[in-house]
Parts: structure tokens; C-alpha cells; sequence
């Protein structure tokens, strides 16, 4: 574990120094801004952001054994050890968010017995207390800790927290604390309110004990591994504490001074005898020689040593160790060909652009605007066409506000600049907010130029005539029957010869050699177009509407009259359409088979798809629309999917193609259906354009498919070969930790190292094979030990013998069929060997409507306790297991999970989870579950199981998993029966999660990289 933490964290700092080393982008939006949100800072500020966020004797941020307000970067994880006499500790700390801050920390008590006899300590044998050399069992104790911030620091406030520490169980460490931090220069100074163990010198009463008198008197035997709501802040231990720390000049070394509200002569299990302090003080010093190590040394009371080290990364930073297939159908930025002229313009610098208006200095305007409302002039990036803003948390712009910055900017803006980007910092780009300066009519103009144009052509209205600039005349024969959805306020369009200065000279004067289009006749054209995709006739390749009122239809099929007369009946039923378009009759004119070219697109489309691990299930080239149906694909980075889908889509498609749609399916049925303008994906592509502005035109359509469907689903022009998957056996081979706690006799950390050899064969729609081989490697959880009274059945407990027995084993062998049962609504059933220690069969039912934040699942299931060996065998135990859950989505990655129902050992009880998930598909959280039969496990009531866990890709750290996409390790114990839940490879409600669009949404940004 340490070896996968220091290498996560060697990537993590070479990863920073990579960003800090990137140049400034001349180029499209995202490169400015992405650069504008990892420049580096200063050396000054670098040095003061070193104080406050190193971790204390418990793991905690904070100062030497205190906590401090301060905070780590959200996705920061760090594991490290502490010594000082007569305590070793390890912690590992997660950052889920800025604002909070968990620990789990496992003491191991140097001079105490596990019969509680306490063992004479010196000083002197602190090396030897370090490094466990004492020569005699130790008593165990582990720790939940929790820190919240309620609010950071400002100018004059200080930054707030609350914290509990030992928040479960027995607390040997219990206490609870109030603290404030607030640096001042090269200074940063902490104080707070501690109560309980951080309060035990007590300088005096409770504060709270005048609202209730039960904040007079503190619980002292609390029920073991439950909340102790009859401890938190209760009690008159209460004491203040606090110190300071100092960035010395040295890089990376702080100095540290505190006063502690612990009395060491007070300390837990009768220690506070051997304990003991010449001064009230504690002093020390930190050093960070890099930003994912640090240690530590201080001098405690005057005269206990104190040492920490520490290991820590960032789980946002951290790159894939395998790189993704090459995907460079496109040039890269500064390679595309260009004119003369939209070369210079490439060329010019932000100063230049901002200097185009005459008689003012708009920089300077700009800046003193921005300064004067509180906005950081350094977040703001003008390019040749386009300015973006990020506002930091100080400034007082709501979104709702938003619009009128964006008007008072473009005032301050050079004519150029004719889209302006808005977002907060803290926010991915896919949550910019993009204004146009352009009327309406021009955006909608642009918009639809868009669909036949290569290149973008500048436009402007004059009173009711569009005028377009082209730059040749192959531009101004450019198909205009899109021009036609413009709103009625445009009679003409008007082509001019020339780009920029052409345009400038359209308004005021008329020149020879224009073309000039009325649209009335494109209206008719373009409604033609939207009755018959009304109709939906899937004949129909393409429509003209002759100025004599023919209507020519161009069919897909040989019997291209019996087409046309069955369109001539359906059109006749809606008289007033007819009426409307000006048609006097309609003529069919059939173009045969489909092109043999189109299938060879198609199957190449299908095949490219295949190499990029995206599951392909149809293709089809109907008039402008290209559309492709995908099953799985990355299932942790859907966006990426999307991505990889349309640009392969984009390389093969017919060049008549203008809109790409992308139909994601799950359980036979559409889950997701998105379309996009052809030309946006090309210019992201290409460098000249972003993610988010292939989403700003982007179609989120209704799915089609399933039982209770008003919309069947369409049958692909063009399947894989044979109607079968192709690629439909997939085999990995994949590594697999198991790792957790045992007894408090059985040491720190208890882990096996595995290798699975897995298959996964799809028989059919929604009917899969899965099964993994396992091979044992190293470990030691074979020397795990039970409870010796134990009052549940084995159904974890017995952990040790599987690993002991099970060296070559079936870790799981299942057959499953996910099945869609209407709109949100689906079911798996499933049968066979589900995990190490259990099979049987059963199902789950999940109802979860697109863009829904709820979702709800149920399972229900048979289960039957496997054989020592892990082989086809099973044991007389079997039992009936089951769930009702309810899954929110926060926003931000955040879900909460709550569950209720049946666990193995036969308990009832309920269970919290809570998770966030960051773009690249890593996910922290942790749960707590209170099963109704914990006191016959533990001798009393209020046990809960808890732990934190880790979810990542398996693609960071392997390129083999084949069709295992993720891996999970899990801090628990390991020896508990009490609320354990069956496990599953995957469940259904995660696969539906991972393809619903706001999850897809959500990870825009990653749409192309």
C-alpha cells in the first residue's frame, strides 16, 4: 500500500510541475482558461501556503496535538506515521471536499498490555518505542475522526471548524473542539475551544451547560463502535488552546509553538501516571521538501520527542498510467490550414486586440472596471474572438447577475470580441455560461450557416436583410435551404464577395456581383423538410419543393412510386400542412439500393469503435443524420465515450452528414440520446473550437425502446457482422487487494495481494457470462483471528480460513440478464457463485428517470455460504438477503446513499453512504451501518460497521482488466458479522448512474481528451 501511495504521489508532484511549466495559449477558449486556472503562483505566495496545512500528532490538520480551522485541497489523500512515546500511530486522511476532512487513525500503545497492565516508560526508549522494538505485546485502539469548515478566512474573518475526534466507541481520545485560524503574513495563529480529552485541563465550565443541563455531565463507558451523542461537547473538561506557526525564509520549513488543552497527566488507560511535563508548551518544526511528502519533529511538554512522516497526493492530479489508443484523425492546434488573414489575426496578443478602439485604453478601462467590482484582472483571457472570465468565491457576482456582467464587459471590449465565457473557479468547464454580443438574429444566422459552411462566415443585419460574408465564390453558392428556420423578421440574404471588409461595406452601399436570396421559397423547402421528419418515414432521403408546387421526394427504396403514393396518403391526411407548403402534387424519384460505400463506412465505423473499447450495435446514414447506437464503453468516464463515439462517427460518415446523434443502450432499450452539429466536432477537433461549444448546440433527445415505450427504438440501417457482437468474449487479467483490520490483537493493517483471470461472454441482448479465476499471491490475512465468542453466524469472520484454504480459487462465476421494463424502469436477474464467500441466485429492480437526481433500487436474493476452497462446493448456511435503497445526487459528485433490509447473518438494519466522485472517476466516501443483531456480536447495542473506501478506474495504474473497469479498496474490519451486505461485481443502479446524461454532462470537459 505504501509502495501504490509514494507511486501515486511521485506522479502527482510531476504532474504539478507539468502544469506549472505551461505556456501561455493563443489558441481556442479551453486552452486559456485551463491555463489561467494552473498558473503558478509567486515564490511568496508558494512559501506563506505552505503554513497551516500539515497534519498534527493525530493525523489531523492542525498544529503539534492540536487542530487547527485549516484545510487540504478537495481529493487530497494522505497516509502517515507518527511516533511518540508511548503512542505509534498511522492515519490516512481523505478530503472529499475543501470544507471537510476525515480520518481514520489506528493507535498502537507502546507501554500497555493488551490486559490493560501498564509498562514503565523513559524517554530514552522513545527509538525504541518508535520502531516497536519494546519486546512485549501492545494494546490497540483505532479512531474515526471528522472536521468541518464551516466558513474560510477573509480579509478580517478568520476561517472556522468544529471537529470530532474519537467519534466512535469507547474514545479513549474522545473530545470535541471549536477552532479559529487567521494568518497574518509569514504568521499564522490558531485558537480554539477543546472539550473532553483536547479540554481535560479544564481552565472552566461548560458554555453550554446554561442551555441544558445534560451538557453538565460527560458519558463515560459509551456504547463500543456506536455515535456517543451523551459525550459530544458535554462534560466540564474544557479548555482553551492554541499557537502559531511561521513560514521561515527557508523553502518548505515552518516552525511551530502551541499550548495544549490536553493534560498529559490525564491521558487514557491509566497512562496519565507515567506522564507528565516541565512546561505547558510544545515546539517544533516541519519540513516539506516536495508537495507530496513532509515530516516533522517536535519537543512535547518539554520533554517527550515527537517525529511524523507523511505520504500525500491529490486524486483530482492523478494522470492514467497507460495512455488511451491514439485518436488524431484531425490536426493538432497550429497545424490547421488557414487564411491569410485569420492567420494574423491568430498572431496578435490580448493588449493588441484590446488597443483596436480608437481614443481610449481599453486595457486600462478594462482592468480599473474590474478592480473597481472586486474581479481579478489576471482571470481575464481575450483571444482573437473571445474573452473568459473565472470569479473567484470573494466575488459578489451571482449567476443570476451573470448577464449584465457580460453586457458591461462587452461595452469594454474591442467590436472583435463577440463571445465572452463566464465561470467560477471552483467550477468545471462545463458549468461556463457563454454570451454572444450578436443580436439574436445574427447568433440564430451563425447558427445555421453553421450546418452547410466549412469555415465560419461573418455575418450582420441590416433591417430585415442577413448579409454573409464569403470569401470566394465556391462560399456563395453554399446551399441556403437552412436559412429558411430563420425568424420572419429576415426577408433576404444577401452574399457579399470578400470576408471582414466586404461585410463592413454591406450596409451602407449595394456593389455589383452580389447574390442575393429571397426565402420564401427556402421556407417552403424547410417546412417540407420538418413535415416529413414529423412523418418519419424512413424511406425518405431528401425534399425539394418546386416554385410550379411539386414537392420531389428521393426515396431509399427500388418501388420508389409505392413510396411516394403511401407520402402522397399520409400528407393528404393533414390537408392544412399541404395548404401551407404550396404543394399541388408530389413526385418520387428512388435512388436504389443503399450505397456500398455506406456499409463499408459503417462496418469501418464499427470496427474503430471495437479497438477503443466502445461496445458497437448499429449504424445508420439517413439524409443529413448520421447515427450510430453504442453499448458499453468507459464506464467511469461516460463523457469520454461520447467523445470517442463522435469523432469516429464524424471520420466516416457521408459527407451529406450534418447532424451526428449518439444513442448510448442499456437492457435493449435507448438509455441516452444526444446530436450534435458535424461542423462543431470538427473545429474542437481541430483546435478551433472546445467541448462547450460542441454542447452548447447538442440535443439531449427523448430515448426510444423498451416495453412501455411510446417510441420504438429504430432498426439500425447496419449491424455488426452477422447480426452478432463482434468482440463479444472479452478476457483480463487484473490485480486485487483485499485489505482491512482485524482485532485489536491481530496488528495494524491485514491485507492479501490476488490476480484474477477474468472472461465476460455476451450470449445475447442483455444476457451475459462473467467469471473470474483467482490466484493468491502474498499476504496475511490468514493469520486473522475470530472472536472467540461469537454469536453470529461465520459469514465474514471465517476470513482467515478462506484466504488459508483458497490459494487457487473461483472468486465469482455468474449469469445475468439486465432487461428495460419501460421509461427509467429496469431489471437484472442473476445466478450463480456472486463473490468469495457466497452464491445463489435473485435479482434487483431499479427505477431511476433520466436527469433525475432520485433514484431507487431494490434487490432480493437467495444466497448459500460457499466452501472453504472456494470452488464449487458450498456449506450448510443459506439465508435470504435483501434491500431497499434511495440514492441523491447532490450535484458535484457528491451522492448520499441511504439502504434498509436484510444482512447475511440473518440482522435487520439500515445503512448511510456517502461518496464523491471526481472527473476522473476516482471516488471517496465512506459508510456506517447499524444492524439490529450488533449486540449479540459485541455484548450491547449501538455497534456500528463503518469504513472509508476508494474507488478508481482500473485503467490509472492497468492497461489489462479487460472487462473489469474499476477496483475498489475498503478500510473495515474484516472480521465482523454483524451488517454485511452481499457483494457484487457491479449492480445496476451503478450502470445506470454511470450512462445517465447529467453524469455525462457533468464530465463535458472530458469530451475529447
Amino acid at each position: 500500500m505504501l509502495t501504490v501511495l509514494l507511486a501515486f504521489a511521485v506522479i502527482d508532484e510531476a504532474m504539478a510541475q507539468q502544469d506549472a511549466g505551461i505556456p501561455a495559449s493563443t489558441g481556442g477558449k479551453t486552452d486559456a482558461v485551463q491555463h489561467s486556472a494552473r498558473s503558478p503562483t509567486s515564490p511568496d505566495i508558494g512559501r506563506i501556503s505552505e503554513i497551516g496545512n500539515a497534519a498534527d500528532d493525530f493525523g489531523t490538520i492542525g498544529l503539534l496535538t492540536m487542530p487547527s480551522a485549516r484545510g487540504a485541497e478537495q481529493g487530497t489523500v494522505e497516509f502517515g506515521l507518527v511516533g511518540r512515546a508511548p503512542y505509534r500511530r498511522s492515519y490516512l486522511r481523505l478530503h472529499p471536499f475543501d470544507w471537510l476532512e476525515v480520518v481514520y487513525r489506528y493507535d498502537d500503545i507502546t507501554s500497555l498490555t493488551p490486559d490493560g497492565e501498564v509498562i514503565a516508560t523513559t524517554q530514552s526508549r522513545f527509538w525504541q518505542h518508535l520502531l516497536g522494538g519494546t519486546g512485549h505485546p501492545s494494546r490497540k485502539d483505532r479512531s474515526f475522526d471528522i472536521k468541518v469548515r464551516l466558513w474560510d478566512e477573509g480579509d478580517i474573518r478568520p476561517a472556522f471548524a468544529f471537529g470530532l475526534q474519537d467519534m466512535f466507541g469507547r474514545a479513549a481520545f474522545g473530545g470535541e473542539y471549536f477552532v479559529l485560524s487567521k494568518r497574518f503574513g509569514d504568521f499564522d495563529f490558531t485558537a480554539g475551544l477543546g472539550f473532553g480529552y483536547l479540554g481535560s485541563r479544564r481552565h472552566f465550565g461548560n458554555p453550554f451547560r446554561g442551555i441544558s443541563g445534560r451538557f453538565r455531565q460527560r458519558e463515560l463507558d459509551p456504547s463500543p463502535g456506536g455515535f456517543n451523542f451523551g459525550s459530544y461537547f458535554q462534560g466540564n473538561d474544557v479548555a482553551l488552546f492554541g499557537g502559531v506557526e511561521w513560514a521561515s525564509p527557508i523553502a518548505g520549513l515552518t516552525l511551530l509553538a502551541e499550548y495544549s488543552g490536553a493534560d498529559p497527566q490525564r491521558e487514557p488507560f491509566g497512562l496519565g501516571a507515567e506522564m507528565d511535563e516541565r512546561v505547558p508548551l510544545n515546539v517544533g518544526l516541519r519540513y516539506r521538501p516536495s508537495r507530496w511528502f513532509d515530516f516533522a519533529l517536535g519537543l512535547e511538554g518539554g520533554r517527550y520527542l515527537s517525529a511524523r512522516a507523511s505520504l500525500r497526493f491529490n486524486a483530482l492530479h492523478l494522470p492514467r498510467f497507460f495512455e488511451d489508443p491514439p485518436l488524431d484523425p484531425y490536426p493538432k492546434a497550429g497545424t490547421v490550414p488557414r487564411d491569410e488573414e485569420a492567420q494574423e489575426e491568430d498572431v496578435r496578443t490580448p493588449s493588441d486586440l484590446l488597443g483596436e478602439r480608437r481614443g481610449a485604453d481599453v486595457s486600462g478601462t478594462l482592468n480599473a472596471f474590474l478592480i473597481a467590482r472586486s474581479l481579478d484582472p489576471s482571470l481575464m483571457r481575450v483571444d482573437a474572438m473571445e474573452a473568459s472570465l473565472m470569479l473567484t468565491e470573494k466575488a459578489p457576482w451571482p449567476a443570476e447577475r451573470w448577464p449584465e456582467l457580460a453586457e458591461a464587459l462587452f461595452a469594454r471590449l474591442p467590436p472583435s470580441i463577440d463571445r465572452l465565457s463566464l465561470r467560477r473557479l471552483d467550477q468545471p468547464l462545463s458549468r461556463a455560461q457563454i454570451f454572444l454580443r450578436r443580436s439574436m438574429a445574427q447568433s440564430e444566422a451563425a447558427i445555421i450557416l453553421s450546418l452547410t459552411a466549412d469555415q465560419e462566415a461573418p455575418v450582420r443585419l441590416c433591417g430585415r436583410r442577413l448579409v454573409v460574408a464569403a470569401a470566394d465564390e465556391r462560399e456563395q453558392r453554399l446551399p441556403v435551404a437552412a436559412l429558411a428556420s430563420l425568424g420572419q423578421g429576415i426577408d433576404e440574404v444577401i452574399f457579399v464577395s470578400g470576408r471582414r471588409a466586404g461585410l463592413a461595406r454591406a450596409c451602407p452601399q449595394a456593389s455589383a456581383g452580389r447574390r442575393h436570396v429571397a426565402l420564401d421559397k427556402e421556407r417552403a423547402r424547410f417546412r417540407a423538410r420538418a413535415v416529413l421528419a414529423t412523418l418519419s418515414d424512413p424511406s425518405v432521403e431528401g425534399v425539394t419543393v418546386r416554385g410550379t408546387g411539386l414537392m420531389e421526394v428521393l426515396v431509399a427504396s427500388t418501388s420508389g412510386s409505392a413510396a411516394g403514393q403511401r407520402l402522397l396518403a399520409r400528407l393528404r391526411e393533414r390537408p392544412e400542412l399541404l395548404a401551407r407548403l404550396k404543394v399541388a402534387g408530389v413526385a418520387t424519384l428512388p435512388v436504389g439500393k443503399v450505397r456500398e460505400e455506406e456499409a463499408e463506412r459503417a462496418d469501418r465505423l464499427m470496427r474503430s469503435l471495437k479497438e477503443m473499447g466502445i461496445e458497437p450495435l448499429g449504424v445508420s446514414f439517413t439524409g443529413d443524420r448520421a447515427s450510430v447506437w453504442i453499448g458499453e464503453g468507459l464506464a467511469d468516464r461516460p463523457a469520454r465515450t461520447l467523445g470517442r463515439a463522435l469523432r469516429m462517427l464524424d471520420r466516416e460518415a457521408p459527407p451529406r452528414a450534418v447532424w451526428l446523434e449518439v444513442a448510448g443502450t442499456l437492457g435493449g432499450g435507448e438509455r441516452w440520446r444526444v446530436e450534435v452539429l458535424r461542423r462543431d466536432v470538427r473545429a474542437a477537433l481541430a483546435a478551433r473550437g472546445s467541448p462547450e461549444e460542441v454542447g452548447l448546440h447538442a440535443s439531449w433527445l427523448p430515448p426510444r425502446g423498451g416495453l412501455l415505450a411510446r417510441e420504438a427504438m429504430p432498426e439500425p440501417d447496419y449491424r455488426p457482422q452477422g447480426r452478432a457482437i463482434p468482440g463479444r468474449l472479452q478476457v483480463g487479467v487484473a490485480p486485487v487487494l483485499i485489505a482491512g483490520v482485524g482485532r485489536a490483537e491481530d496488528g495494524l493493517i491485514h491485507a492479501d495481494v490476488d490476480v484474477d483471470l477474468i472472461a465476460r461472454l455476451r450470449l445475447a441482448k442483455g444476457l451475459v457470462v462473467q467469471g473470474a479465476a483467482r490466484r493468491y499471491i502474498l499476504g496475511n490475512l490468514d493469520s486473522l483471528t475470530p472472536r472467540p465468542d461469537r454469536q453470529l453466524p461465520a459469514v465474514r469472520s471465517d476470513i482467515a480460513r478462506y484466504s488459508r484454504e483458497g490459494h487457487n480459487a473461483i472468486a465469482d462465476l455468474t449469469v445475468s440478464w439486465d432487461q428495460a421494463l419501460g421509461r427509467g424502469l429496469y431489471m437484472r436477474l442473476s445466478a450463480g457463485l456472486f463473490e468469495p464467500m457466497f452464491g445463489g441466485f435473485g435479482g434487483e429492480l431499479v427505477y431511476h428517470p433520466r436527469w433525475s437526481r432520485w433514484t431507487l433500487d431494490g434487490e432480493l436474493y437467495w444466497v448459500k455460504q460457499r466452501g472453504f476452497s472456494q470452488g464449487l462446493g458450498f456449506r450448510d448456511y443459506s439465508t435470504v438477503t435483501g434491500h431497499l435503497g434511495v440514492i441523491y445526487d447532490a450535484g458535484s459528485g457528491l451522492t448520499v446513499t441511504g439502504r434498509a433490509g436484510r444482512y447475511l447473518a440473518g440482522d435487520w438494519g439500515a445503512s448511510l453512504e456517502v461518496a464523491q466522485r471526481f472527473a476522473n472517476g476516482i471516488e471517496l466516501g465512506g459508510w456506517l451501518t447499524a444492524s439490529s443483531r450488533a449486540d449479540r456480536e459485541f455484548g450491547r447495542a449501538g455497534n456500528l460497521d463503518k469504513g472509508l473506501f476508494v474507488r478508481m478506474p482500473i485503467d490509472i495504474f492497468w492497461a489489462w482488466g479487460g472487462p473489469r473497469r474499476r477496483v475498489e479498496g475498503r478500510l473495515r474490519s474484516l472480521v465482523r458479522d454483524s451488517g454485511q451486505r452481499l457483494q457484487l461485481n457491479e449492480r445496476l443502479y451503478e450502470r445506470l448512474l454511470a450512462q445517465d446524461p447529467s453524469r455525462i454532462l457533468g464530465d463535458w470537459s472530458d469530451l475529447f481528451y
